[in-house]
């Protein structure tokens, strides 16, 4: 018998710079965070992964200018390694809805997207993880329909009991009709990030993270720029069965 089913959870403190995302920050406001996912993995013809999984995200902001909110998503996932090669190809498909701080105004969303990975171990102890990856997303506000092309390297390791993961990432966004109508712009955006996690176990399914990330956004539509800083601790917790 496999435990090919599971369940996750975390909860724990943020903080964010720039919550609104604002070309001008207003000010920066902490948070407390939380999810749930229920979903399962398996291996089908002996060398496809499938998965699935339902998700349930809140964030709450401590200051009344930061709007809370909360995601409600599922998705679905096959990949396989390309012959004997390192490189993975992984399919998804995904969909779900944006609500405000209490649960109604539901926003929905739905997309795919297409990656494909490589890990190159450089050591006994550093692992690098390029990834590429496409989406395509569309929404029920028409005005946030896009594509999306980007590029991530990770690369991990183990200090003492803690594995820490440093990465950094560029991505490229095409906007179908980002207000044209209005703005005479057609919305052109790249995002940069800068991340850095550092987790350790406190129990045989529980560990205590931290993190931060530094998210650069230059967009062609001048009041979608902004610079960001978010950082937070929280536990998370994972069951199979």
């Amino acid at each position: 018998k496999e435990d090919i089913f599971f369940v996750a959870a975390n909860a724990g403190l943020a903080y964010s710079d720039n919550p609104l995302r604002t070309v001008d920050s207003v000010g920066g406001s902490g948070s407390n965070e939380a999810g749930l996912t229920v979903g399962m993995q398996t291996i089908v013809a002996g060398d496809i992964d499938l998965g699935a999984s339902v998700n349930f995200e809140t964030t709450r902001y401590f200051e009344d200018f930061a709007p809370s909110n909360n995601v409600a998503s599922g998705a679905l996932s096959a990949g396989t390694a390309l012959g004997k090669t390192q490189l993975y190809l992984g399919l998804a498909a995904f969909g779900g809805w944006n609500l405000d701080s209490e649960l109604k105004r539901p926003s929905s969303f739905h997309g795919a997207s297409v990656q494909l990975s490589a890990p190159v171990p450089v050591s006994a102890n550093l692992l690098l993880q390029p990834l590429l990856v496409a989406s395509r997303v569309l929404s029920e506000t028409q005005e946030n329909d896009l594509y999306s092309v980007g590029g991530r390297l990770t690369a991990t390791t183990r200090v003492g009991i803690a594995v820490v993961s440093a990465s950094v990432s560029a991505t490229r966004f095409w906007y179908d009709n980002f207000y044209e109508d209005v703005t005479f712009v057609a919305r052109r955006d790249w995002q940069y990030e800068a991340g850095l996690l550092a987790a350790v176990p406190v129990g045989r399914n529980v560990r205590l993270g931290a993190s931060a990330r530094f998210t650069r956004r230059d967009s062609s539509f001048f009041l979608s720029n902004y610079d960001s800083l978010d950082g937070g601790v929280a536990f998370s917790a994972r069951w199979q069965f």
